[in-house]
């Protein structure tokens, strides 16, 4: 894995200490989880992650009977008080689902208890329960979405608040499965393995990021890679920076997203987009042909397709 860009993920289950060992130049750190709790170490790590890594991000552990708006409206405005620029990556941590009876249940039980503070699991029959008995209301479900779903409404939101930021979606081989509602994301996957992880069932069939250890990094931290260099991941997150007039031409759709959605984050509409690009000599790629067509703004838009390119 000596060609993949080292990274390592911490909660208040680890300690606060230095982020750049063991050749990492990456992290995420827990910020939230449901609608309540703050990571009492996110502060400090977020701090230390900016001073020492290439890359910084923040994770928000997903309770998906919860209201999902709420919960990203929660992590977006957690991390924004510590200070949140452009290329920080934002994560939903979303391992949670409903079992056949309505009833929350783990999707790994092996991984929950390291990542939650407001529940734990039983094994081997993923029955959940909230750590301090009178939180009750955790386990009461107020959103009726399947997992993908509500984990879609999730990423929107954040997508909403912070459209320049790249968004991540972690998550394990049980409950990655019903994530298909979120296939056009990056996907952070848990596989404690030297064997890249197997994508068999997931809704995409390559990884982004890769858990590949649940101890060995500091006080125990979890082990991660970026599928590419670190170079490459540098170049990746660069291009979810905020885009110009001058910029169109390079206008690559990174997120599902309909082209009204994408405008309106860029502070302008669908037809001024156009119409930028017409001026400053461009025309439509090929791939968005179908679209500009159909003239459907609210159509969904394939991750990776290339808006504009040079006039012939």
């Amino acid at each position: 894995m000596t060609e993949h860009a080292k990274g390592q993920d911490r909660s208040a289950w680890q300690s606060v200490g230095a982020w750049n060992v063991q050749g990492c130049t990456w992290g995420i750190a827990k910020a939230t989880e449901a609608l309540d709790f703050h990571d009492p170490n996110f502060p400090a790590n977020w701090k230390l992650m900016g001073e020492q890594l290439e890359h910084r991000g923040a994770y928000h552990f997903f309770h998906p009977q919860l209201d999902p708006a709420l919960q990203a409206d929660f992590f977006v405005a957690c991390v924004e008080a510590q200070g949140l620029g452009e290329e920080a990556i934002l994560v939903i941590d979303s391992e949670l689902a409903f079992s056949p009876s309505g009833g929350l249940m783990a999707g790994d039980t092996t991984t929950l208890p390291r990542r939650s503070h407001l529940f734990t699991v039983s094994a081997p029959s993923g029955e959940i329960a909230v750590r301090d008995p009178s939180n009750q209301s955790l386990l009461s479900i107020s959103s009726a979405l399947p997992v993908g779903d509500s984990s879609l409404k999730f990423l929107e939101r954040v997508h909403e608040h912070r459209p320049h930021n790249p968004l991540w979606i972690y998550t394990n081989k049980n409950v990655g499965s019903m994530l298909d509602a979120c296939d056009g994301f990056p996907f952070w996957v848990a596989w404690p393995s030297l064997t890249p992880p197997d994508m068999t069932g997931m809704p995409v069939s390559e990884w982004d990021a890769w858990q590949w250890a649940w101890t060995g990094g500091f006080d125990n931290c979890d082990q991660d890679v970026w599928r590419g260099t670190a170079a490459e991941m540098t170049e990746w997150v660069r291009t979810f920076k905020a885009i110009s007039k001058d910029q169109y031409k390079r206008w690559t759709v990174h997120l599902p997203f309909s082209l009204n959605r994408e405008a309106a984050a860029h502070h302008t509409t669908p037809e001024k987009m156009l119409e930028t690009a017409r001026h400053a000599g461009y025309e439509y790629g090929e791939p968005m042909e179908e679209y500009i067509e159909a003239g459907d703004w609210n159509r969904r838009l394939p991750r990776g397709v290339q808006l504009f390119a040079p006039a012939a």
